[in-house]
């Protein structure tokens, strides 16, 4: 069903954007982002443009509404190259049974502007994808930011996906920041801007179904790079106008609790020790030399849904493998692992016959490339992308 589509996304997306799922691309707004009026009395923090190829890893914990048991993945994200009027790409992928990839444009005060692309990744053969217009930007606080700024937004957003009618969102977003305070996670002492909001939302979907979200947020924006280092959400959904019933049988309750913490990055001016989770997700492989080496991550058991031909976030995988004129020996699989710092080494044995070894490196936090040879003289070029649609 299109609608839990979109709720999953508004969940594990939403941490720090909204998204949408179908139809054609326009957007309303009733307000502009508010600052708070008299002027602002407290310090003002200005957000500096990320240079291209900065990037940050999260860890996320998300314990979904009926449940009592929580969920693990990692959300990693990229940043091209901020153009003349400031506008950037943050490139975002989430790993864990809700793997997926989108494309956020920034504006120059750090707000979603009004357009980004979403990929969901539900099996390697089936994909949803959608563009998203928004006018003003989405509701946030906006550079400088000072305490006590706030904003109460109302607007209207339109979403396309190939093959749907529109989707239309009705949103309100109001929120405050409240303080100035210290944090630590595990990349260190932050000073941080507290923020305190909700954003109500209700979509009208081409088939008449009208789930509505509720999010309730405490976020903490690092004051020297401007960017969400700790978010604390709690979302609530009603369907077809009916409010959702307080708890289920087993008395496990009916909104979603969503942690974020960041756990690394790595930018121009300063960076942490690097982490592997950030290598987390799907990668598709390609033999780049026409030697006849076909492989793909062998699927994680533990996947229930989604994609699950995954880098696991410890960095152990394998892949399963088949060789151009391999004969009658059988498929071969390597197993082997990516660091921290992107070093990639897998091998295989082949009927005691042909040992087959494949390093390499990453290039980037979307690429990884490297050679693959054999004790019986085969070899060549390779390389893993993330996948984009």
């Amino acid at each position: 069903m299109k609608y839990k589509q979109t709720l999953i996304c508004t969940i594990t997306i939403g941490l720090l954007a909204s998204c949408g799922g179908g139809g054609s691309s326009s957007s309303t707004s009733t307000n502009n982002n508010a600052i708070s009026d008299p002027a602002p009395t407290s310090t003002q923090y200005v957000r500096p443009l990320a240079a291209e190829g900065d990037t940050y890893t999260f860890k996320v914990s998300h314990r979904f509404r009926y449940a009592n048991t929580w969920d693990t993945y990692y959300r990693s994200e990229i940043y091209s190259a901020p153009n003349a009027q400031g506008l950037q790409n943050r490139a975002i992928y989430v790993s864990g049974p809700y793997s997926t990839h989108f494309t956020e444009v920034l504006d120059k005060d750090g707000v979603v502007a009004n357009r980004f692309r979403l990929s969901y990744i539900q099996l390697p053969d089936i994909k949803f994808y959608n563009t998203c217009s928004y006018d003003p930007g989405m509701s946030s606080a906006r550079s400088p930011y000072f305490v006590g700024q706030q904003w109460n937004v109302d607007s209207t957003m339109t979403c396309a996906t190939p093959g749907y009618r529109a989707d239309i969102y009705k949103e309100k977003s109001t929120g405050k920041i409240t303080a100035i305070e210290e944090i630590t996670l595990n990349t260190g002492k932050h000073k941080t801007l507290k923020e305190v909001f909700t954003t109500a939302e209700t979509m009208f979907t081409s088939t008449g179904e009208r789930p509505s979200v509720l999010s309730e947020r405490t976020c903490w924006r690092d004051v020297s790079t401007g960017i969400y280092v700790k978010c604390n959400i709690r979302t609530t959904e009603t369907f077809y106008d009916s409010p959702a019933s307080s708890a289920s049988l087993d008395g496990s309750p009916s909104y979603d609790d969503v942690n974020v913490e960041l756990i690394a990055y790595e930018t121009k001016s300063k960076s942490t020790a690097p982490a592997v989770e950030r290598f987390a997700g799907p990668w598709d492989f390609s033999d780049t030399s026409g030697t006849g080496l076909s492989c793909m991550v062998v699927p994680q058991s533990n996947l229930t849904n989604w994609r699950k031909d995954q880098i696991p976030a410890d960095g152990n995988f394998s892949m399963s493998c088949t060789l151009a004129n391999n004969g009658t020996r059988p498929k071969p699989v390597f197993q082997g692992k990516i660091d921290a710092n992107g070093n990639v080494t897998l091998t295989t044995a082949q009927n005691n016959i042909e040992m087959i070894s494949i390093t390499g490196k990453a290039e980037s936090l979307i690429k990884l490339s490297g050679t693959w040879s054999s004790t019986t003289g085969r070899k060549g070029n390779w390389v893993m992308t993330r996948p984009e649609n």
